[in-house]
């Protein structure tokens, strides 16, 4: 925590600024960003999270159990998670942990002939007049982009919280565009200074 806090001098800064509205936040190209990677990787996990959750069921023919199974599998993420992102960060397990579940998805409807547990269950959905396969392949590919989504997000492990907006973080590929435009700004200007002092220098 004593990383995370920022100097006198940026909260000082930050006291001066005016108060902010919802409409300041809809102009900043940073948050608007942000917001939406954000929003697209929050709508492909709640896919996995009730998608693995409604079909929790069928992991087993006790329904109950397959349901307590589902929820058991939960707890050595929540044990694992916290070391984990105090090592790599946040940025680092997001894009993992998306590409792994893009990965697993991808390969699951050709593995029952390798999980003696889920023979049952696949090879009876395998009759279903739906293919499954495609709803698969589908999520695979919402998890692969979102993972490369989550690429363009800023790293927030020993960093200052933001007191503003102009201090928010704009992450790899924003930047990357915040940088050459000022670069083009800058070679423009310097550009402009270079014509005026050749003309000043003709005219004399």
């Amino acid at each position: 925590l004593t990383q995370c806090q920022v100097s006198e001098e940026v909260a000082m800064k930050a006291e001066r600024v005016k108060n902010r509205t919802v409409l300041d936040v809809l102009r900043s190209k940073r948050l608007c960003f942000m917001m939406l990677i954000n929003g697209f990787i929050t709508i492909v996990m709640s896919f996995y999270y009730f998608a693995l959750s409604l079909q929790s069921v069928s992991l087993h023919s006790n329904r109950i159990i397959g349901y307590t199974l589902s929820g058991l599998v939960e707890f050595p993420s929540a044990v694992v998670v916290v070391p984990l992102l105090a090592r790599f960060g946040r940025r680092c397990i997001s894009y993992t942990s998306l590409f792994i579940c893009a990965i697993s998805v991808s390969i699951a409807p050709f593995i029952q002939g390798v999980f003696y547990l889920l023979q049952r269950s696949l090879n009876l959905r395998s009759l279903s007049p739906s293919d499954l396969s495609i709803f698969y392949f589908t999520l695979g590919a919402l998890s692969c982009a979102a993972g490369v989504c989550a690429f363009a997000l800023p790293e927030t492990r020993g960093m200052p919280m933001p007191e503003d907006f102009d201090q928010v973080n704009p992450g790899p590929l924003l930047g990357y565009f915040i940088r050459r435009r000022q670069n083009n700004e800058t070679d423009q200007s310097s550009r402009s200074a270079s014509k005026r002092y050749a003309n000043n220098d003709a005219s004399k």
